[in-house]
């Protein structure tokens, strides 16, 4: 987004980070104008997706001039007039492939990271374009669609014509494009267009909070909001709020944390039975994480047991119960390494003992699932009373995606899954205890076992559990560490 002389700018971003949040677009603007600094941000991960997705681009590219096409670069950094300029010429000349060409029709503008030439006539001549875009994710998402959609329609602009179809190409696939009817997305894609410009062609902008998004996990405004709403005392700090409960709340004057403390349950406004014990539960949470402030840094409550619920559903433990501890690195190869399965269980001699099972190839991933999967199936035969305990739902999809990825020991982990054996221990501290913190990670409950880390270790990943609430679990899967 850019404002020069007096004209505002859009591109395909502001497209797509209006979809995933509407604050951004206004942080957007107020740097557009000068009202705001655009703030320093580094994050190794965001960092790294850059750096592979340039490779990627790099590469396809690379393939196109081996396989013989035509390859016409656009020179030159950002929309302008020559870039423009260049990029026109090249199409009314006819080039097979238009690399980086910059489009420009009123307000919009962005950069296609391909145009390939296709043999359906247009006002260029017996030749017209379609947009390829390279991209990383496996699966192409709904920013991805609009990204093509808009460039589809800033070539439409320059041809007359609506390309009939447009291109993702992703990594491990011979470089074969994913092929997209342009038709079937141009409805969404004017409807979130239009969107966009009526929220700039109104008299004035729309007043917008930084409500947490998903896109905060890799945004670079994230520190910024999330202090913001610490000043404010907001209510989307309390642990397990989702953002329906934070509209709720906001619809009947409940912005910060004390006003959802000082709420007397029940209330008349809440009418379904459900609806009212998980709006108490969250109420229960703000008093806890209020009780910290100001006292003692952590703080904690039992909720009363129930069968089978929270603390009760604790199964009586076994000599040999393991405690699982998977990490994965997402970027190796086409479809990511398990790089290690560990596990934390007694040996012979009582004493806790930690096993990691590494690998840095697939033959390796294989071999370290299949050594893990017998162990276990050998220590459960011997103590039918094991358990494997972890937290959230990465170790048992981990298992179920690597039996399925090497149809290896698929029957042993459908009979674990169906025994009961695995004993997932997030439920059991979401339901059991109410701890003075905004998110029931294992990282942010360090504090309440002792743990104390020489080295900090960045946020882990956020993600939603059944009920979409915020900060309840996290990709990584570890006992304690």
């Amino acid at each position: 987004m850019r404002i020069v002389n007096d004209r505002l700018s859009l591109t395909a971003t502001d497209l797509v980070n209006h979809v995933a949040c509407r604050h951004l677009t206004r942080l957007a603007f107020e740097v557009a104008s000068g009202e705001r600094a655009v703030p320093d941000f580094s994050d190794p991960t965001v960092e790294m997706l850059h750096e592979k997705g340039d490779a990627h681009e790099k590469d396809y590219l690379e393939h196109l001039q081996e396989v013989g096409h035509q390859v016409t670069i656009i020179e030159g950094m950002g929309l302008n007039d020559v870039t423009v300029a260049d990029t026109l010429k090249a199409m009314r000349e006819g080039h097979e492939i238009i690399v980086q060409g910059s489009l420009v029709q009123g307000r919009w503008g962005g950069h296609a990271d391909i145009l390939r030439r296709t043999p359906v006539s247009s006002n260029l001549g017996d030749w017209s374009y379609e947009v390829i875009d390279t991209k990383l994710a496996r699966e192409t998402k709904a920013g991805t669609i609009l990204q093509l959609s808009l460039y589809s329609d800033l070539v439409r602009e320059v041809q007359g014509i609506l390309p009939e179809y447009m291109h993702v190409v992703t990594p491990w696939t011979g470089f074969e494009p994913q092929k997209y009817r342009t038709n079937d997305y141009a409805a969404y894609y004017r409807l979130i267009k239009n969107r966009l410009e009526s929220y700039f062609d109104a008299d004035q902008l729309a007043q917008t909070y930084p409500d947490p998004r998903d896109h905060c996990r890799i945004c670079r405004w994230r520190d910024h909001c999330r202090a913001v709403r610490r000043n404010d005392d907001h209510v989307s700090l309390v642990a397990g709020i989702s953002n329906s409960q934070i509209e709720e709340f906001r619809r009947h004057g409940i912005a910060e944390v004390a006003d959802l403390v000082g709420l007397s349950f029940p209330v008349s406004w809440i009418t379904r039975s459900a609806t009212a014990a998980r709006f108490q539960r969250l109420g229960e949470q703000a008093r806890v994480q209020m009780a910290a402030i100001g006292t003692q840094p952590v703080h904690k409550a039992l909720i009363p047991a129930d069968f089978g619920i929270g603390l009760a559903g604790i199964p009586e433990p076994s000599e040999r119960d393991m405690f699982l501890a998977f990490e994965r690195a997402p970027f190796v190869g086409p479809n990511g390494i398990q790089l290690l399965l560990g596990f934390l269980t007694m040996n012979d001699s009582g004493v806790p003992e930690y096993t990691g099972l590494w690998a840095v190839s697939e033959a390796q991933e294989k071999q370290a699932f299949e050594s893990l999967v017998d162990l276990v199936i050998e220590q459960w035969e011997s103590y039918p009373d094991l358990h494997l305990y972890h937290y959230g739902r990465t170790s048992p999809n981990t298992m179920m995606r690597l039996a399925g990825r090497h149809s290896t020991r698929e029957t042993e982990i459908e009979t674990l899954l169906r025994s009961g054996t695995m004993v997932n221990l997030y439920p059991v501290v979401r339901d059991g205890v109410l701890a003075s913190v905004e998110k029931y990670t294992l990282e942010g409950l360090e504090p309440f076992y002792g743990l104390i880390r020489s080295v900090p270790v960045t946020e882990a990943e956020e993600v939603r559990d059944d009920e979409g609430r915020h900060g309840n679990c996290a990709h990584r899967d570890h006992p304690g560490e």
